[in-house]
């Protein structure tokens, strides 16, 4: 399963990148994701999802894909990531 998710915003580049390092933060104490920085793209893996969270002008992208053994519906994880974007992103 791939899924994507995109906010806009009307913040400064090294506001966004503090915002997704504080999202990758929650991420990794919530359910144990690793992460690191390529550039703009967060990445992040653990066992069975992956995926990226990227910076562009005026947009954040996350782009997730998942085992089909994670026991998490799909419906439930776009709407997790979107509640943590609207949340920090606003």
């Amino acid at each position: 399963m791939s899924l994507t998710v995109k906010r806009t915003h009307s913040k400064q580049d090294a506001e966004v990148k503090s915002i997704i390092e504080e999202i990758a933060g929650d991420m990794k104490s919530e359910f144990g994701i690793d992460y690191k920085w390529k550039g703009n793209s967060l990445e992040f893996s653990r066992t069975g999802i992956s995926g990226n969270i990227k910076s562009h002008p005026g947009e954040v992208e996350v782009n997730i894909r998942k085992s089909f053994f994670i026991p998490l519906s799909d419906a439930f994880l776009r709407s997790k990531v979107e509640e943590y974007m609207d949340k920090h992103l606003q």
